[in-house]
């Protein structure tokens, strides 16, 4: 093992942490990433983008440490995190069957298009309220669970179409934030066991995949981190809030026109 084999894994756990959170399509980013610049096929770029969300999943789980505490002795946040995940599973388990079959430009141009469209919904999003974690209801957790299944495609950025969806509800934007990292962390975490289980990947040693994971966590938390202190600075200025990860999604579809 070198530290010349190690540079890959860190660098993309590194690139994938710091998108992770924020609005932006961190599975299509990478995917782009893999396939346009280290020449990989798209199934098997599209298969280790969710497998490196394993180190953020983790690092969810140091952000919201107390709010998952807490869940263990309160059924409704016991429910924000699971519920989406058990609704949202099939569509992406179904969504990941299709993409692993697309190729080259066409797979290129998917993503563009739907970074672009993530842009527009978080742009849209800009209603907003007072409604807190407390205040979901069944059908906010079952919308949530479609929104979180159809961004297993990449460049329809999970964290930014979560919170879209929450904001439109008039979810408080610190409580839709904090929504979207709760369900994410179930729902990143069992996707990424899921293709390491499912396919044994061997594209990347047991230290490779270590780094990997290592690298998105401490981005991650930077990432995470980033993410609630916008939504604290911005908690009643929503359109100023929406308006900003709309612009941050918008940029982060520029490279796959290029």
């Amino acid at each position: 093992m070198t530290t010349d084999s190690l540079i890959e894994p860190v660098l993309i756990g590194l690139l994938q942490g710091l998108l992770e959170w924020l609005p932006i399509s961190s599975s299509g980013q990478l995917s782009l990433i893999l396939t346009q610049i280290l020449g990989i096929s798209p199934a098997i770029a599209y298969r280790l983008s969710i497998a490196s969300h394993l180190g953020t999943g983790l690092s969810g789980v140091v952000i919201l440490r107390k709010e998952l505490l807490r869940a263990l002795r309160d059924l409704k946040l016991l429910e924000i995190i699971i519920l989406p995940v058990i609704v949202g599973a099939p569509i992406a388990l179904l969504l990941e069957k299709q993409i692993t079959n697309l190729q080259g430009d066409l797979f290129n141009l998917m993503i563009g298009a739907l970074l672009l469209t993530t842009a527009f919904i978080v742009y849209k999003a800009r209603s907003g309220g007072g409604r807190k974690l407390e205040d979901l209801t069944l059908i906010d957790l079952i919308i949530l669970g479609i929104a979180q299944g159809l961004a297993a495609l990449p460049g329809l950025s999970r964290s930014g179409i979560t919170i879209a969806v929450l904001l439109l509800r008039n979810m408080d934007p610190i409580d839709a934030v904090k929504a979207s990292f709760l369900t994410g962390i179930a729902a990143t975490g069992a996707a990424a066991l899921y293709e390491l289980i499912s396919y044994n990947f061997e594209y990347w040693n047991t230290a490779m995949a270590t780094a990997l994971m290592l690298s998105s966590l401490s981005a991650g938390l930077l990432s995470a981190k980033s993410m609630l202190i916008l939504a604290q600075k911005y908690n009643k200025e929503i359109t100023i809030f929406a308006a900003i990860i709309g612009v941050l999604a918008i940029i982060s579809a520029i490279p796959a026109f290029l």
